[in-house]
């Protein structure tokens, strides 16, 4: 019996005061993303900006379509890697929110 192999994985959800930086935090994470975690082997701009990773670990940053928050999807194969994303990535948010003269009102995980 084959059976599907579960991964660890990791969302966060940020709300940004003011909002009309939302944008702008968005579009300089993104960038941000595209050499901080080392260099990805693809980049799929549907609905957001999905990064893939050697390793197949990957990122998804987008805007929700329900709520004012940029949200930020994480997978990796392993505990540790997963770790070291999530961090790197909560790090790097709000060090591009404090450039961006804003701040996180709100930090939702799961």
């Amino acid at each position: 019996e084959r059976r599907i192999r579960e991964y660890p994985w990791f969302r966060v959800s940020y709300l940004i005061d003011p909002y009309e930086k939302r944008n702008v935090i968005y579009e300089n994470i993104v960038e941000e993303l595209k050499v901080k975690l080392g260099e990805p082997v693809r980049i799929i701009d549907i609905d957001g900006y999905r990064f893939e990773y050697p390793d197949e670990s990957w990122i998804l940053i987008r805007m929700s379509g329900t709520e004012p928050k940029i949200r930020i999807y994480s997978e990796a194969l392993s505990i540790d890697r997963l770790r070291e994303i999530s961090s790197t990535v909560d790090k790097l948010f709000l060090d591009i929110v404090k450039k961006n003269n804003a701040r996180i009102v709100e930090k939702t995980i799961g």
